[in-house]
């Protein structure tokens, strides 16, 4: 646009100003793209200076006019369009009749209408009216709060540039002024002629954005239609002449009749009121905007193109597509859709006549009919659908209802919108594979939007921008769980504000949903955290989620419980072992006293018997080889007696053959040996006896007696077999307590004990 109009004048030397502060990148674009033009190397030359002083506007004058330009640009920002103008009004306070155009990238500036009142015929200026670049995305962002989708896609919605001559400044320059926001509107009253507004419909959906907008701003909506398709024409035409006399008044108009548009457009024109047309043909043939209307259309082409190629994609070979059948004008999206799949499949396809069908929508009944029909010749003819593609909400009804009562297949896929409640729930319940969301309340909301923006600039530079369909695959995504709050398609809530009557509901802390359209979050297991609208759990030891107050419980519990895991399995065993170490303590101990009272008949104190097995036991016999020669010394003692007299010899008082030890019957071989160490014996037992006296103590008992009728030296029987006192040592203690006094009993017997 700026290099067109210097090529207009004849100008190709061109000086560029560009303030260091500018965005270095959008700067030398702008400046590649006049240079392509012009072509005249090495034209352009940039400047960059860092301020804008007056002696930098007196530099930039010198450089200008040694330097043989014939024109100097700003390439955006006001401090750049600051110098331009400075610049080019000192020039002129110089050379007057100098011949040099002066454009500024970015309307505004100081001393700006002054350069335009001096040089009206060489100063130009490019407005992309900054007001609208903010204010505009506002409303869009509102909208896609509201719906859940993007209005325009990815596209770019254009507020310029506007090309300012002289003749245009004033006008750019009360947009700037009259801005439509904060200035109170012409409009009062909205008459809505929207076909079919009621129910769960895509007109009721058109007119709840109308409202919604239109209460925000202080307009009245009036419905002047309340009407299906039936009648439609005599009744809008009646309801629009009685609106059009009002003052204050607007009209937002959505129809399938040229004739009735043609009327409201040249009615409008000739009494000056706004009028919006939105574009809800599913795609007219040969069908043009009307330059005095406001045009708010759904991108047809861009929906048929992307449903094509989803087709293909998943492989559909033999799918099948309805259109309405109006009463003015048929519906030609199919026609389109089938042009699409055509150019982009890669294996043959079905005819047109067997893809494209086209049912007449005067009655519900009348759908369900003429689709049953048009199956079941289908089907006579061996042409089996995988696939039904449908955008019109009556046909969809009846589709949708033979899914539910099984008259179809669910085998075969279903494309159509989702907008309405009943289309939304059917993705729901995956009876829709994919739909795409016609934005159908955005249509509406939009159509009052550029009324509104209209009052201040005629020709609304975004007009040709349509809105785009929104691919669904589903209506709630992962991390989310769906709330239904009313079976429309869209409510009010408690503030007014337009909402979606399914409404997608973040997953709160420590719960999670990892699938779409879910109807409750799952919550996270223990040891585990989520964060909002999360689709899985994280574990309390991710470094991530440590500090999470959650976490840290989380974690202290189980170190406590670790502790009594670990205190649960060492407390048992250590009470085990000392259990153990006891009971071998205690076994020890009585097997110790056992040993040490083997023999010991345990009855009653005055017993000296021994029994049988003591006498017997084996482990006697080692306890006499293992004894010392003291212990020898103190070894029973029997006199040697004749044999005739031990048969004789009457019986100790308290014994009884039965219960007296049987004693062996000691004879000496040789009677010289046996005087001699008979004699020797009584020597020693007579030393020993000196020895140990008993005459002290109670502890110390007399521990011999004589055996009555036994004549001549007595034996000292050993006590170790004898039952002694509680105060008595056993016969076991060392050499050194063997001197102590110890109680014993000593007992007479005669070698004729027992048997012989």
């Amino acid at each position: 646009m700026v290099a067109q109009q210097l090529q207009k004048h004849g100008f190709n030397r061109t000086l560029a100003i560009s303030h260091k502060k500018n965005i270095e990148g959008e700067t030398n674009a702008r400046l590649e793209a006049i240079a392509k033009f012009l072509n005249n190397d090495p034209y352009p030359v940039l400047m960059r200076p860092d301020n804008s002083t007056g002696s930098t506007v007196e530099s930039i004058r010198n450089y200008f006019l040694t330097g043989n330009f014939d024109s100097i640009i700003s390439l955006g920002g006001m401090t750049s369009s600051d110098l331009v103008i400075n610049t080019a009004l000192e020039i002129h306070a110089l050379q007057p009749q100098r011949r040099f155009d002066t454009i500024l990238i970015d309307f505004g500036g100081q001393n700006m209408t002054t350069l335009f009142e001096l040089r009206p015929d060489s100063t130009f200026a490019v407005n992309q009216l900054p007001y609208y670049q903010t204010a505009l995305p506002v409303f869009y962002v509102y909208l896609e709060f509201i719906t859940g989708h993007t209005i325009f896609g990815n596209q770019t919605i254009p507020t310029g540039p506007n090309f300012v001559t002289n003749d245009t400044v004033k006008q750019y320059l009360g947009y700037v002024e009259l801005r439509p926001f904060t200035t109170k509107s012409k409009t009062s009253l909205v008459g809505a002629f929207i076909p079919n507004a009621y129910g769960d419909t895509y007109g009721r959906n058109v007119l709840a954005g109308v409202n919604q907008l239109s209460q925000k701003i202080g307009w009245t909506v009036t419905d002047a239609l309340q009407s299906d398709y039936i009648g439609y024409y005599p009744t809008a035409l009646s309801a629009f002449n009685d609106l059009i006399h009002q003052n204050g008044t607007g009209v937002i108009m959505m129809g399938n009749s040229d004739n009735l548009l043609n009327y409201m457009v040249n009615v409008t024109t000739t009494s000056n009121t706004p009028l919006a047309i939105l574009g809800f043909q599913f795609g007219y043939p040969d069908t043009q905007p009307f330059a005095s209307a406001i045009n708010v259309n759904i991108d047809f082409e861009y929906l048929s193109r992307s449903v094509a190629r989803d087709a293909v994609d998943i492989g559909i070979k033999n799918p099948l597509c309805f259109s309405e059948q109006r009463l003015f004008v048929n519906d030609y999206f199919c026609n389109i859709l089938y042009r699409q799949y055509k150019d982009m499949a890669t294996t043959p396809i079905p005819t047109e006549k067997e893809v494209v069908h086209t049912l007449n929508i005067t009655s519900q009944s009348s759908v369900e009919r003429q689709l049953a029909w048009t199956l079941d010749n289908l089907r006579t003819e061996n042409y089996t659908a995988d696939a039904i593609l449908t955008f019109s909400e009556y046909i969809f009804d009846a589709v949708n209802m033979r899914f539910l009562q099984n008259y179809t297949p669910s085998e075969v896929a279903l494309y159509s919108a989702a907008d309405r409640f009943d289309e939304l729930q059917a993705l729901l319940d995956l009876r829709l594979n994919t739909s795409w969301s016609l934005n159908t309340y955005s249509l509406g909301f939009l159509s009052v939007l550029n009324l509104l923006v209209a009052e201040t600039i005629e020709d609304l530079p975004w007009k040709d921008t349509f809105v785009r369909p929104v691919r669904m695959e589903y209506v709630c995504p992962p991390g989310t769980y769906y709330l239904t709050l009313s079976r429309s398609s869209y409510c009010l809530d408690d503030h007014g504000i337009g909402r979606s009557s399914i409404q997608c509901i973040p997953c709160p802390l420590n719960q999670y949903s990892s699938q779409p359209d879910q109807i409750t979050c799952l919550p996270c297991q223990n040891g585990t955290v989520s964060s909002l609208n999360s689709t899985s759990c994280v574990s309390c030891y991710d470094s991530n989620v440590a500090q999470f107050e959650t976490c840290i419980e989380y974690i202290q519990q189980e170190q406590q419980k670790g502790n009594q895991r670990i205190l649960s399995i060492v407390l048992p065993i250590v009470l085990t072992l000392l259990l153990v170490l006891a009971s071998w303590l205690v076994y020890c101990f009585l097997k110790r006293r056992k040993e040490n009272n083997r023999g010991v008949d345990l009855g009653e104190e005055d017993s000296w018997l021994l029994s049988y097995d003591t006498l017997t036991h084996s482990s006697q016999t080692q306890i006499f080889m293992n004894r010392t020669p003291t212990d020898e010394q103190e070894d029973f003692l029997v006199a040697q007696t004749d044999t005739e007299n031990s048969s004789s010899a009457p019986a100790s008082p308290g014994l009884s053959p039965t219960t007296a030890p049987l004693l062996p019957n000691i004879q000496s071989t040789d009677d010289s040996t046996t005087a001699s160490n008979s004699s020797n014996n009584n020597d020693i037992r007579s030393s020993n006896v000196s020895q140990r006296s008993f005459t002290t103590g109670r502890n110390n008992l007399q521990c011999n007696e004589k055996l009555d009728g036994i004549e001549g030296p007595s034996t000292v029987a050993n006590t170790h077999w004898a039952i002694t006192n509680s105060k008595c040592n056993t016969r076991k203690r060392s050499r050194i307590e063997a001197y102590l006094s110890v109680t014993k009993r000593t007992h007479f017997l005669r070698n004729t004990i027992g048997r012989q």
